[in-house]
């Protein structure tokens, strides 16, 4: 399918020559993930997202607008988990749009250097949660007594869940892929970096997939990746039969070709981003079109998590659909027409957040075991609220995540520019040019 390069307008870009849009979805990634930590750390999970359904259901039955919009607002937090598949989609979208606006480069140009980042900040992540960990230990042992030793296994997660780190454990976090196939099915020091060697996987796929998608066409494309992951969860169900729950869990969850979709979807809307913006944009250019698209998308987000599938292959098909609905909700706002929003505070501070949101989420997963020390203080409520509001996500954020993204060379200006910047694109009929690499997960 030959693209459509009369279908595109420039995407406002910022000073660094990177999409505010995707910026700012990123940014919107990582908040939902972070206040989902902290969600499910104050209230223990609440048995999964379904109820949080039902609880919203029941709020509008009763004509109750204050207590439906607080049962929105929890479910909205407690359905965080998702934002890693936005953050596999985003960088899916992210590696097409750097390819397709320089096709005369190879698709694995920049490889190593993405690489190189993402394994340097994964690294230094494992090892900034180690060193929280052992300071938390400290400080319990000097308010609290007993030994140094006993204090190192009484570090909580939650609140209640005890974190145990050796040095086995250092050595399996920092091997990278170790604990995909490590005896034991969890790996404290990894913690929410989980998805990194997931994310690996699909960067050394993408030269292999790009072509296909080019041939085949983004539609065809996102079909075969629907119908990849529904056979490939199948096929394991099939092979695998009596494993271990957590087992099964950590498997078709690490590895690419069972949860591959989410990715694969992200390099269809890249393709869609890059060739045919102005013609999906059309789909959602009135609140009409948009409402419809997030009825639609909430429909099957509430079917993704609330619908007993009855097979593997229903189950599989339900885990696309869920993942499906983040596109749909990610459309109105990756495809809108550029205006005020881009350059307004509140698109700014999700920028600035998406731009560092690795490092982000390294300082968060520390935190979870900083909220955890302070909740057992029992300090009074104004006190602990003040951390909760002020400490956990933005201080921690502003004065440890921006430092790290700094120290470890990943802001954009750090990067250096292979080429001169590209004169501006002379009319709406061009692509976009003098992108800067816009993948940072």
């Amino acid at each position: 399918m030959a693209p459509d390069q009369h279908d595109t307008p420039p995407p406002r870009a910022s000073a660094a020559g990177r999409i505010v849009v995707i910026d700012v979805l990123r940014g919107l990634a990582i908040l939902w993930v972070m206040t989902f930590h902290l969600w499910i750390d104050m209230t223990g999970g609440r048995f999964g997202v379904s109820p949080l359904w039902e609880d919203l259901g029941n709020r509008i039955a009763e004509a109750r607008p204050l207590a439906a919009l607080t049962a929105l607002g929890e479910l909205i937090l407690g359905s965080g988990y998702q934002g890693v598949a936005v953050f596999m989609m985003l960088s899916g979208l992210s590696l097409v749009m750097h390819a397709e606006l320089r096709p005369a480069r190879p698709a694995w140009h920049g490889m190593t250097a993405r690489l190189r980042r993402m394994v340097t900040a994964y690294w230094a992540g494992v090892l900034f949660y180690c060193a929280i960990f052992a300071a938390v230990a400290l400080l319990q042992y000097w308010l609290d007594g007993g030994s140094l030793r006993s204090q190192l296994d009484h570090v909580r997660i939650g609140g209640a869940i005890p974190v145990r780190i050796g040095f086995d454990d250092i050595a399996w976090a920092l091997s990278i892929f170790g604990p995909l196939v490590r005896g034991q099915y969890g790996t404290s020091p990894v913690a929410s970096l989980w998805f990194v060697p997931l994310l690996l996987q699909y960067y050394l796929l993408f030269p292999l997939l790009l072509p296909i998608l080019r041939r085949a066409g983004p539609w065809w494309f996102a079909l075969a990746a629907v119908a990849l992951t529904v056979g490939a969860r199948a096929a394991y169900a099939d092979f695998s039969p009596g494993s271990i729950e957590a087992y099964d869990r950590r498997t078709l969850d690490y590895f690419a070709p069972f949860r591959g979709s989410e990715f694969l979807f992200g390099m269809s809307l890249g393709w869609l981003f890059a060739h045919q913006r102005q013609r999906v944009a059309a789909w959602v250019e009135s609140p009409l079109d948009i409402a419809g698209v997030l009825a639609i998308a909430g429909l099957m987000q509430w079917a993704s998590v609330s619908i007993a599938a009855t097979s593997t292959e229903g189950d599989a098909l339900l885990i696309v659909a869920g993942q499906a609905s983040l596109v749909l909700f990610a459309l109105p706002l990756l495809f809108k027409t550029p205006g005020r929003f881009e350059t307004s505070a509140v698109a700014g501070a999700l920028v600035s957040l998406g731009v560092i949101s690795f490092t982000a989420l390294n300082v968060n997963d520390a935190m979870r075991l900083v909220a955890s020390f302070v909740g057992d203080r029992e300090l009074p409520g104004v006190l602990w609220w003040t951390f909760v509001v002020a400490v956990y996500i933005p201080l921690a954020t502003a004065a440890v995540a921006w430092p790290m993204a700094w120290a470890l060379r990943l802001l954009p200006s750090q990067r250096p520019r292979r080429e001169p910047p590209a004169a501006p694109a002379p009319s709406v009929a061009a692509p976009p040019r003098g992108l800067a690499d816009t993948s940072t997960t």
